[in-house]
């Protein structure tokens, strides 16, 4: 079996709704694993735009997530000790350079997003999701 999937913050947020967005393949994907995570990196990204009135989810978001079999995975050393290994992507936005160093910390880890900035990196493990 292969390692863990991320997933993005944006995918994470559209998971936690229920959204009929998913591709059907992506969402299998997620509910059939047993390892899909997302990274606390995101439930402070959702913390810091509701304060910032940028994001207003109803509910709680980490309830929805865990209640649907995602597990919310804590940033530590070892995530941050792949910040360097993106230094292409300073300047960009740094919680998706976080999240994306956590999933690398991670071997054999694939990570979803829909950041075609990160997709772009040609790392066969990030796979973009068109919105």
């Amino acid at each position: 079996m292969k390692g863990p999937i991320f997933l993005d913050t944006n995918l994470a947020i559209l998971w936690s709704l229920g959204s009929s967005w998913f591709p059907i393949s992506l969402a299998e994907t997620i509910s059939s694993h047993p390892r899909a995570l997302v990274s606390s990196i995101s439930v402070a990204e959702v913390e810091i735009k509701g304060l910032l009135g940028k994001l207003n989810l109803k509910g709680n978001f980490v309830s929805s997530l865990e209640g649907s079999g995602i597990q919310i995975e804590s940033f530590d050393q070892d995530a941050a000790e792949q910040i360097a290994r993106f230094g292409q992507l300073v300047g960009h936005d740094p919680f998706d350079r976080l999240i994306l160093a956590q999933a690398s910390a991670h071997r054999n880890s694939t990570f979803y997003t829909t950041d075609r900035k990160l997709a772009e990196l040609g790392l066969d493990w990030v796979v973009h999701v068109a919105k």
